[in-house]
């Protein structure tokens, strides 16, 4: 039990991704992406990593990168099979 605790306290979430999901929902999926390069570089758990692809995939078919966005997409669910999509998310990304 006090492992568990010492790992969650040690444990420290990626800022590069809250900055790219601020980006995201603020329409800049140019600096999204590069938010999201920066993430990759950090250590982070298997969940971030899924998100990240997921914010990957948003931010390039909002850019009209929808080929690139697929393989994102792809693999954010292959990473986390649960995984949702962001409150008001495009109904054509749902689609």
């Amino acid at each position: 039990m006090i492992a568990l605790i010492a790992l969650l306290l040690t444990a420290n979430p990626n800022p590069y991704l809250a900055q790219a999901r601020v980006f995201y929902q603020g329409g800049e999926y140019k600096i999204c992406l590069k938010r999201l390069e920066q993430a990759e570089k950090w250590d982070t758990t298997v969940d971030e990593q899924a998100e990240m692809a997921l914010y990957n995939g948003l931010c390039k078919y909002l850019s009209r990168r929808a080929k690139e966005a697929e393989a994102d997409f792809a693999l954010a669910l292959k990473l986390k099979p649960t995984l949702a999509l962001p409150p008001l998310t495009s109904p054509k990304i749902v689609a």
